[in-house]
Protein backbone atom coordinates (compact mmCIF):
# COMPACT_ATOMS: atom_id res chain seq x y z
CA UNK A 1 0.00 0.00 0.00
CA UNK A 2 1.04 3.56 -0.71
CA UNK A 3 0.19 7.16 -1.14
CA UNK A 4 0.93 9.37 -3.27
CA UNK A 5 3.65 12.00 -1.87
CA UNK A 6 2.48 15.64 -0.22
CA UNK A 7 4.10 18.27 -2.63
CA UNK A 8 5.08 22.14 -2.05
CA UNK A 9 6.92 21.06 1.65
CA UNK A 10 3.94 22.65 3.43
CA UNK A 11 4.91 22.21 7.35
CA UNK A 12 0.90 22.87 8.07
CA UNK A 13 -1.16 19.50 8.76
CA UNK A 14 -2.45 18.31 5.52
CA UNK A 15 -5.52 17.14 7.10
CA UNK A 16 -9.08 18.44 7.67
CA UNK A 17 -12.41 17.17 8.61
CA UNK A 18 -13.84 13.67 9.00
CA UNK A 19 -11.86 10.51 8.33
CA UNK A 20 -13.51 6.84 8.78
CA UNK A 21 -10.04 4.88 10.28
CA UNK A 22 -9.12 0.94 10.79
CA UNK A 23 -6.19 -0.42 12.93
CA UNK A 24 -4.91 -3.87 13.02
CA UNK A 25 -2.23 -4.68 15.05
CA UNK A 26 -0.58 -6.67 17.42
CA UNK A 27 1.69 -4.79 19.69
CA UNK A 28 4.20 -6.62 21.19
CA UNK A 29 6.66 -4.10 22.76
CA UNK A 30 7.30 -3.84 26.26
CA UNK A 31 4.05 -2.90 28.03
CA UNK A 32 2.20 -3.24 24.67
CA UNK A 33 -1.62 -4.19 24.04
CA UNK A 34 -0.73 -7.42 22.44
CA UNK A 35 -3.64 -8.18 19.33
CA UNK A 36 -5.83 -5.18 18.98
CA UNK A 37 -8.01 -4.06 16.08
CA UNK A 38 -10.75 -1.20 15.82
CA UNK A 39 -12.84 1.08 13.11
CA UNK A 40 -14.49 4.27 13.51
CA UNK A 41 -13.75 7.79 12.88
CA UNK A 42 -11.60 11.06 13.76
CA UNK A 43 -12.14 14.48 13.29
CA UNK A 44 -9.23 16.31 12.26
CA UNK A 45 -10.56 20.03 13.97
CA UNK A 46 -7.11 21.50 13.71
CA UNK A 47 -3.56 20.85 13.21
CA UNK A 48 -2.92 20.32 17.21
CA UNK A 49 -6.86 18.89 17.90
CA UNK A 50 -7.79 15.72 16.66
CA UNK A 51 -11.42 14.01 18.14
CA UNK A 52 -11.22 10.70 17.36
CA UNK A 53 -13.63 7.70 18.22
CA UNK A 54 -12.33 3.53 17.93
CA UNK A 55 -14.77 0.82 18.12
CA UNK A 56 -11.67 -1.51 19.55
CA UNK A 57 -11.71 -5.26 20.00
CA UNK A 58 -9.28 -6.26 22.30
CA UNK A 59 -8.16 -10.23 22.50
CA UNK A 60 -10.48 -11.71 24.19
CA UNK A 61 -13.19 -9.24 24.48
CA UNK A 62 -16.30 -7.96 23.64
CA UNK A 63 -16.62 -4.75 20.82
CA UNK A 64 -16.00 -1.76 23.26
CA UNK A 65 -15.91 2.43 22.34
CA UNK A 66 -13.07 4.22 23.10
CA UNK A 67 -13.34 7.86 22.51
CA UNK A 68 -10.45 10.52 23.07
CA UNK A 69 -8.76 13.50 22.30
CA UNK A 70 -5.37 14.19 20.93
CA UNK A 71 -2.76 16.54 19.93
CA UNK A 72 -2.76 15.48 16.05
CA UNK A 73 0.21 13.87 14.03
CA UNK A 74 2.55 16.65 13.83
CA UNK A 75 3.00 16.24 9.99
CA UNK A 76 6.71 17.39 8.91
CA UNK A 77 6.94 19.16 6.04
CA UNK A 78 7.23 15.77 3.42
CA UNK A 79 4.01 14.75 5.06
CA UNK A 80 5.62 12.05 7.43
CA UNK A 81 4.65 11.43 10.92
CA UNK A 82 6.00 9.15 14.05
CA UNK A 83 4.39 8.41 17.73
CA UNK A 84 3.88 5.83 19.93
CA UNK A 85 5.73 3.54 17.78
CA UNK A 86 4.01 4.21 14.69
CA UNK A 87 5.24 5.92 11.69
CA UNK A 88 2.24 7.79 9.30
CA UNK A 89 2.65 8.77 5.95
CA UNK A 90 -0.43 11.71 4.36
CA UNK A 91 -0.64 11.57 0.71
CA UNK A 92 -1.45 14.52 -1.40
CA UNK A 93 -4.45 16.65 -0.41
CA UNK A 94 -4.66 14.72 3.04
CA UNK A 95 -6.98 12.46 1.43
CA UNK A 96 -5.47 9.26 3.23
CA UNK A 97 -2.78 8.27 5.89
CA UNK A 98 -1.37 4.63 6.34
CA UNK A 99 0.33 3.85 9.26
CA UNK A 100 2.92 1.25 10.16
CA UNK A 101 4.28 0.03 13.44
CA UNK A 102 7.87 -0.03 14.71
CA UNK A 103 9.60 -1.33 17.92
CA UNK A 104 8.13 -4.56 18.31
CA UNK A 105 4.44 -2.39 17.36
CA UNK A 106 3.20 -4.89 13.96
CA UNK A 107 0.49 -2.59 12.80
CA UNK A 108 -1.29 -1.02 9.55
CA UNK A 109 -3.70 1.66 10.14
CA UNK A 110 -5.51 3.59 7.11
CA UNK A 111 -7.09 6.91 7.42
CA UNK A 112 -9.80 7.37 4.34
CA UNK A 113 -11.40 11.02 3.96
CA UNK A 114 -15.28 10.98 4.26
CA UNK A 115 -16.93 13.26 1.66
CA UNK A 116 -19.02 15.82 2.39
CA UNK A 117 -22.45 15.17 2.46
CA UNK A 118 -25.23 17.84 1.49
CA UNK A 119 -29.02 18.08 0.66
CA UNK A 120 -32.40 19.73 0.17
CA UNK A 121 -35.03 20.58 2.53
CA UNK A 122 -34.66 19.47 5.47
CA UNK A 123 -31.62 17.56 5.60
CA UNK A 124 -30.07 15.61 8.91
CA UNK A 125 -26.41 15.20 7.71
CA UNK A 126 -25.56 11.32 8.53
CA UNK A 127 -21.94 12.56 10.08
CA UNK A 128 -23.14 14.58 12.21
CA UNK A 129 -25.53 13.01 15.27
CA UNK A 130 -22.75 13.68 17.77
CA UNK A 131 -22.58 13.59 21.95
CA UNK A 132 -23.59 17.11 22.92
CA UNK A 133 -20.55 17.15 24.99
CA UNK A 134 -18.03 15.38 23.66
CA UNK A 135 -18.52 16.11 19.85
CA UNK A 136 -16.63 12.94 18.97
CA UNK A 137 -17.84 11.68 15.06
CA UNK A 138 -20.71 10.06 14.62
CA UNK A 139 -19.78 6.14 14.47
CA UNK A 140 -19.40 6.47 17.86
CA UNK A 141 -22.46 4.86 19.83
CA UNK A 142 -25.54 6.31 21.61
CA UNK A 143 -27.09 5.54 24.93
CA UNK A 144 -30.42 5.64 26.83
CA UNK A 145 -30.54 9.40 28.50
CA UNK A 146 -27.55 10.89 26.23
CA UNK A 147 -28.03 14.67 25.35
CA UNK A 148 -26.93 14.58 21.79
CA UNK A 149 -26.60 16.88 19.09
CA UNK A 150 -28.33 16.58 15.27
CA UNK A 151 -26.57 18.38 12.31
CA UNK A 152 -27.88 19.12 9.01
CA UNK A 153 -29.55 22.22 7.29
CA UNK A 154 -33.15 23.55 7.29
CA UNK A 155 -33.72 21.73 10.32
CA UNK A 156 -35.75 24.59 12.03
CA UNK A 157 -37.19 27.81 9.92
CA UNK A 158 -36.06 30.76 12.56
CA UNK A 159 -33.53 31.58 14.94
CA UNK A 160 -31.91 29.60 17.76
CA UNK A 161 -34.87 28.46 20.06
CA UNK A 162 -34.09 27.09 23.49
CA UNK A 163 -36.34 25.34 25.90
CA UNK A 164 -37.92 27.45 28.80
CA UNK A 165 -39.28 25.34 30.79
CA UNK A 166 -38.82 21.72 32.82
CA UNK A 167 -39.08 19.03 31.30
CA UNK A 168 -37.65 19.95 27.76
CA UNK A 169 -40.81 19.31 25.34
CA UNK A 170 -41.43 17.47 22.20
CA UNK A 171 -42.48 20.23 19.94
CA UNK A 172 -40.48 23.32 20.02
CA UNK A 173 -41.01 25.74 17.35
CA UNK A 174 -43.01 23.33 15.43
CA UNK A 175 -39.97 21.07 15.16
CA UNK A 176 -40.23 17.30 16.67
CA UNK A 177 -37.52 14.47 16.35
CA UNK A 178 -38.33 10.89 16.37
CA UNK A 179 -35.75 8.12 17.14
CA UNK A 180 -37.23 4.22 15.57
CA UNK A 181 -35.98 1.32 16.48
CA UNK A 182 -36.82 -2.45 15.74
CA UNK A 183 -37.56 -4.13 18.94
CA UNK A 184 -36.68 -8.01 20.41
CA UNK A 185 -39.04 -9.36 18.88
CA UNK A 186 -38.94 -7.57 15.58
CA UNK A 187 -41.61 -4.93 16.17
CA UNK A 188 -41.38 -1.74 15.00
CA UNK A 189 -40.53 1.11 17.74
CA UNK A 190 -40.35 4.67 17.99
CA UNK A 191 -40.25 7.48 20.42
CA UNK A 192 -40.25 11.48 20.44
CA UNK A 193 -37.32 12.90 21.63
CA UNK A 194 -37.25 15.51 24.47
CA UNK A 195 -35.90 19.20 22.62
CA UNK A 196 -33.51 21.11 24.45
CA UNK A 197 -32.76 23.63 21.39
CA UNK A 198 -33.72 23.75 17.97
CA UNK A 199 -31.93 25.88 15.16
CA UNK A 200 -31.06 25.93 11.26
CA UNK A 201 -28.54 23.87 11.44
CA UNK A 202 -28.71 22.09 14.55
CA UNK A 203 -30.79 20.48 17.32
CA UNK A 204 -29.68 19.27 20.70
CA UNK A 205 -32.12 16.54 21.64
CA UNK A 206 -32.00 13.61 24.73
CA UNK A 207 -32.83 9.78 24.19
CA UNK A 208 -35.28 8.07 25.59
CA UNK A 209 -34.31 5.42 28.21
CA UNK A 210 -36.33 3.04 26.33
CA UNK A 211 -34.37 2.35 23.38
CA UNK A 212 -32.03 -0.65 22.92
CA UNK A 213 -28.32 -0.40 24.05
CA UNK A 214 -27.46 -4.07 22.56
CA UNK A 215 -25.82 -2.24 19.34
CA UNK A 216 -28.40 -2.11 17.03
CA UNK A 217 -29.33 0.57 15.05
CA UNK A 218 -31.53 3.89 15.97
CA UNK A 219 -32.73 5.77 13.11
CA UNK A 220 -33.49 9.44 13.90
CA UNK A 221 -35.75 11.94 11.92
CA UNK A 222 -36.74 15.58 11.78
CA UNK A 223 -40.02 17.61 11.26
CA UNK A 224 -39.97 21.40 10.99
CA UNK A 225 -43.23 21.95 10.57
CA UNK A 226 -44.81 19.00 8.36
CA UNK A 227 -41.42 18.93 6.26
CA UNK A 228 -39.87 15.39 7.01
CA UNK A 229 -35.81 14.78 6.97
CA UNK A 230 -33.91 11.83 5.69
CA UNK A 231 -33.21 9.30 8.18
CA UNK A 232 -30.04 9.22 9.48
CA UNK A 233 -28.62 5.66 11.51
CA UNK A 234 -26.32 5.36 14.77
CA UNK A 235 -25.29 2.23 16.62
CA UNK A 236 -26.91 2.14 20.21
CA UNK A 237 -25.19 1.31 23.62
CA UNK A 238 -25.51 1.24 27.48
CA UNK A 239 -23.20 4.39 27.61
CA UNK A 240 -21.51 6.78 25.66
CA UNK A 241 -20.01 9.39 28.27
CA UNK A 242 -18.79 12.69 27.61
CA UNK A 243 -17.66 15.64 29.94
CA UNK A 244 -19.20 19.07 29.01
CA UNK A 245 -16.06 21.50 28.76
CA UNK A 246 -16.06 25.38 29.31
CA UNK A 247 -15.95 27.02 26.77
CA UNK A 248 -18.44 23.89 24.94
CA UNK A 249 -16.80 21.78 22.25
CA UNK A 250 -15.28 18.91 24.48
CA UNK A 251 -11.97 20.45 24.59
CA UNK A 252 -10.46 21.50 27.14
CA UNK A 253 -11.51 22.27 31.00
CA UNK A 254 -14.50 19.93 32.14
CA UNK A 255 -17.37 21.66 33.69
CA UNK A 256 -16.72 20.76 36.94
CA UNK A 257 -17.38 22.47 40.24
CA UNK A 258 -16.34 22.86 43.99
CA UNK A 259 -18.33 21.87 46.35
CA UNK A 260 -19.75 25.53 47.07
CA UNK A 261 -20.23 25.28 43.41
CA UNK A 262 -18.01 28.04 42.03
CA UNK A 263 -16.13 26.51 38.84
CA UNK A 264 -12.92 24.59 38.77
CA UNK A 265 -10.26 26.63 37.01
CA UNK A 266 -6.85 27.67 36.47
CA UNK A 267 -7.11 30.52 39.26
CA UNK A 268 -9.47 28.02 41.37
CA UNK A 269 -7.81 24.38 40.61
CA UNK A 270 -9.05 21.35 42.40
CA UNK A 271 -7.21 20.45 45.35
CA UNK A 272 -5.95 16.82 46.46
CA UNK A 273 -8.47 15.12 48.82
CA UNK A 274 -10.87 17.80 47.63
CA UNK A 275 -14.52 16.05 45.79
CA UNK A 276 -15.94 17.74 43.23
CA UNK A 277 -18.61 17.97 41.04
CA UNK A 278 -18.36 16.74 37.27
CA UNK A 279 -20.94 17.11 34.50
CA UNK A 280 -21.78 14.49 31.61
CA UNK A 281 -24.05 13.05 29.46
CA UNK A 282 -24.27 9.48 28.06
CA UNK A 283 -23.79 7.37 31.80
CA UNK A 284 -27.01 5.06 30.71
CA UNK A 285 -29.34 4.15 32.19
CA UNK A 286 -31.20 4.89 35.35
CA UNK A 287 -32.36 2.67 38.51
CA UNK A 288 -35.82 5.26 38.72
CA UNK A 289 -38.90 6.04 36.64
CA UNK A 290 -37.89 9.51 35.57
CA UNK A 291 -38.77 10.90 31.68
CA UNK A 292 -35.99 11.83 29.48
CA UNK A 293 -35.91 15.78 29.80
CA UNK A 294 -37.20 16.09 33.06
CA UNK A 295 -35.47 17.02 35.74
CA UNK A 296 -33.56 14.61 37.98
CA UNK A 297 -35.25 14.06 41.17
CA UNK A 298 -33.88 14.91 44.41
CA UNK A 299 -35.09 12.57 47.25
CA UNK A 300 -34.70 9.74 46.36
CA UNK A 301 -32.09 10.89 43.28
CA UNK A 302 -31.43 8.63 40.03
CA UNK A 303 -28.53 6.73 40.18
CA UNK A 304 -26.90 4.75 36.95
CA UNK A 305 -27.66 1.24 36.59
CA UNK A 306 -23.86 0.76 35.85
CA UNK A 307 -20.62 1.08 37.51
CA UNK A 308 -18.73 4.18 36.52
CA UNK A 309 -14.70 4.89 36.98
CA UNK A 310 -13.00 8.17 36.85
CA UNK A 311 -9.27 8.19 36.57
CA UNK A 312 -6.98 11.38 37.50
CA UNK A 313 -3.80 11.72 35.67
CA UNK A 314 -3.50 7.78 36.34
CA UNK A 315 -4.89 7.87 39.84
CA UNK A 316 -8.07 6.53 41.21
CA UNK A 317 -10.60 9.10 41.91
CA UNK A 318 -13.35 8.15 44.33
CA UNK A 319 -16.81 7.84 42.97
CA UNK A 320 -19.28 8.94 46.01
CA UNK A 321 -22.36 9.62 43.65
CA UNK A 322 -22.90 8.53 39.87
CA UNK A 323 -26.50 9.42 38.80
CA UNK A 324 -28.64 12.17 37.13
CA UNK A 325 -27.95 15.72 38.11
CA UNK A 326 -31.01 17.03 40.49
CA UNK A 327 -33.11 19.22 39.57
CA UNK A 328 -31.42 19.48 36.00
CA UNK A 329 -32.46 18.38 32.71
CA UNK A 330 -30.25 16.32 30.23
CA UNK A 331 -27.44 15.96 32.31
CA UNK A 332 -25.58 13.71 34.31
CA UNK A 333 -23.24 14.09 37.49
CA UNK A 334 -20.32 12.19 39.18
CA UNK A 335 -19.09 13.44 42.78
CA UNK A 336 -15.72 12.40 42.63
CA UNK A 337 -12.65 12.42 44.84
CA UNK A 338 -9.48 13.95 43.67
CA UNK A 339 -6.77 10.91 45.16
CA UNK A 340 -3.79 11.29 46.74
CA UNK A 341 -0.55 10.94 44.20
CA UNK A 342 -1.40 12.77 41.43
CA UNK A 343 0.31 14.90 39.11
CA UNK A 344 -1.11 18.23 39.77
CA UNK A 345 -1.24 21.09 36.98
CA UNK A 346 -3.47 23.21 34.69
CA UNK A 347 -4.25 20.39 32.19
CA UNK A 348 -4.86 17.06 34.00
CA UNK A 349 -6.66 14.75 32.20
CA UNK A 350 -9.69 12.95 33.35
CA UNK A 351 -10.86 9.25 32.22
CA UNK A 352 -14.22 8.22 32.10
CA UNK A 353 -14.93 4.37 32.25
CA UNK A 354 -17.97 2.72 31.87
CA UNK A 355 -19.00 -1.00 30.98
CA UNK A 356 -18.60 -0.89 27.45
CA UNK A 357 -17.08 2.79 26.96
CA UNK A 358 -14.29 4.72 27.79
CA UNK A 359 -13.70 8.63 27.16
CA UNK A 360 -10.53 10.84 27.56
CA UNK A 361 -10.75 13.91 26.80
CA UNK A 362 -11.36 17.10 29.28
CA UNK A 363 -8.94 17.93 31.56
CA UNK A 364 -9.13 19.40 35.20
CA UNK A 365 -6.52 21.91 36.80
CA UNK A 366 -5.41 20.48 40.10
CA UNK A 367 -3.10 21.76 42.78
CA UNK A 368 -1.76 20.76 45.96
Amino acid sequence: MGVKALSGGSSSNPLSGIYFTGLLENDASTNGNGVYSSEGATNEVSSTVELAHERANLAGSSGFDSTYSDSGFGFKSDGTASFNLTQYAAGAGGSFVIGAGNGGNYQLTLYVKAAALSGTGVFLNPMATVNAANNIPFTAQVSPGELITLGGTGLYSGQLLVASALPFPATLGGVQVTVSWTGANGAAASAAMPLYYVSPTAIAAIVPYNVPTDGSFLSFQVNNNGSQSNMVQSYSGTTQPGVFTLPPGGVGNGAILHADFTVVSASSPAKIGETVQIFLTGLGPVNSTVAAGAAGPTSPPALVTNSVDVGVAGGQGRVSYQGLAPQLAGLYQLNVTIPAGVTTGSSVVLEISTVDADNVQAVIPIAK
